[in-house]
């Protein structure tokens, strides 16, 4: 009965939950960019630069999940089934807004190290750059699930597998 609708659906409906998906994958993609754009080679930096940078890339991966917390507030959902549609936005909301948050509280924990105590000053930027890197590797795959675990007819989920956008990077 579900797929049957879900197959029915007009086609402005199927449209839509396509602009979804595409929308979810530019935003991870996006965000992915912008990750790898905050990262610099911090070996050979005095402690006031090696503070600074680390506390700028937390704060530029801060940024980043912010955009994206931002982006999913924008995104398209279909009228079929919106309750659910409207359940994953929540749940990108959600998922971002942690990201957001958690590099926000870094780049302040690490913008207020002692510069002083030089291996300690590195040890903490290794640990918070290490934490954020780890909470991003095991938040982001969750983009993906969260978008596929949406009602959609098979037409869209064919669509929605061959957009460029959705493609992973090698």
């Amino acid at each position: 009965m579900r797929a049957a609708e879900l197959d029915g659906a007009s086609a402005e409906t199927q449209t839509t939950m396509l602009a979804f998906y595409r929308s979810v994958c530019t935003l991870q993609t996006r965000y992915r960019a912008d990750l790898e754009a905050a990262e610099r080679d911090a070996g050979a930096l005095t402690p006031v630069q090696y503070r600074d940078t680390a506390a700028m890339i937390l704060g530029t991966r801060a940024a980043a999940a912010g955009s994206a917390r931002d982006a999913a507030h924008l995104l398209p959902i279909p009228n079929l089934f919106r309750d659910e549609w409207l359940s994953a936005q929540g749940e990108l909301i959600g998922l971002f807004d942690r990201l957001q948050q958690a590099d926000s509280s870094r780049a302040a924990e690490m913008a207020a190290v002692d510069l002083a105590d030089t291996e300690r000053l590195r040890a903490v930027a290794r640990d918070l750059l290490a934490a954020s890197a780890q909470q991003i590797e095991n938040e982001n795959p969750r983009v993906r699930v969260v978008a596929q675990g949406l009602p959609t007819s098979r037409q869209v989920r064919r669509d929605a597998a061959e957009l460029a956008e959705c493609q992973m990077p090698s």
